[in-house]
């Protein structure tokens, strides 16, 4: 999908909610210990495989900087808060008690790593989902990807290639979720954009793929397929 607004990009009018009996229901713990292990053993090949992040110092220095902006406005700091690359979880998750955590993983596999910012999971159980995805280019830091609480952002694995994936809602009866691989450069390719409204008189589902009409079982069949894929990386604390 190409041209207009990157859904990755954008923030929803309203809170995030979850469509009645619309795929996500709570997944079982087998399903889930699979699709982690799947994950895992697809990774351990590969440059995408999540390591260690490295001390600060030895991190490009656009990438610090970003950190440094972070530390900040979870301390609520008037200038950081204010500045054009703020994003708002990095003051309210730490204000309600949730820490956010940071790692280098090269995702485009060019060699170069990008820094990811996100929730930090109380539990082996949780779904850490992320706040930002930046890359490097000209020396300056470039957001790949932005999620907060109402339109949440993760990493897919598949062989040879991440991507992200995103759920959002627009409103109480909307829902809305993209998929996109991440190829060089940090491109987002073939997004795809899933929207499933619920019409609470008739208690139907209309669903749309990038505008086209389709089924609620076709619909539920690919948002199963992209969170079958999700993974989870290792994130290091972020202290203020």
């Amino acid at each position: 999908m190409t041209g207009g607004p990157s859904l990755m990009r954008s923030k929803p009018s309203a809170p995030f909610v979850l469509m009645p009996d619309f795929r996500f229901r709570k997944e079982p713990s087998a399903v889930k210990t699979f699709r982690r292990l799947t994950a895992l053993i697809l990774g351990l090949g590969l440059i995408l495989g999540t390591t260690p992040a490295p001390a600060e110092a030895a991190m490009p220095a656009a990438y610090g900087e970003i950190l440094d902006l972070v530390r900040r406005s979870m301390a609520g700091d008037k200038a950081a808060t204010d500045d054009p690359r703020f994003n708002v979880c990095w003051y309210s998750m730490p204000a309600s008690g949730q820490d956010i955590g940071y790692t280098l993983t090269d995702l485009d596999g060019d060699g170069a790593d990008e820094l990811i910012l996100g929730l930090l999971a109380d539990s082996p159980e949780d779904e850490n989902w992320l706040t930002d995805i930046w890359t490097v280019r000209g020396g300056e830091a470039a957001r790949v990807a932005a999620g907060w609480e109402r339109s949440r952002l993760y990493l897919t694995l598949i062989p040879d290639e991440a991507g992200i994936f995103c759920e959002r809602s627009d409103t109480v009866f909307e829902s809305m979720l993209c998929h996109a691989r991440i190829k060089a450069g940090c491109a987002l390719l073939d997004e795809q954009v899933l929207t499933v409204r619920y019409n609470w008189r008739t208690h139907t589902f209309r669903c749309t793929l990038d505008g086209a009409e389709i089924g609620i079982e076709e619909a539920t069949r690919l948002t199963e397929a992209w969170r079958l894929d999700l993974w989870f990386p290792e994130l290091l604390p972020l202290r203020p």
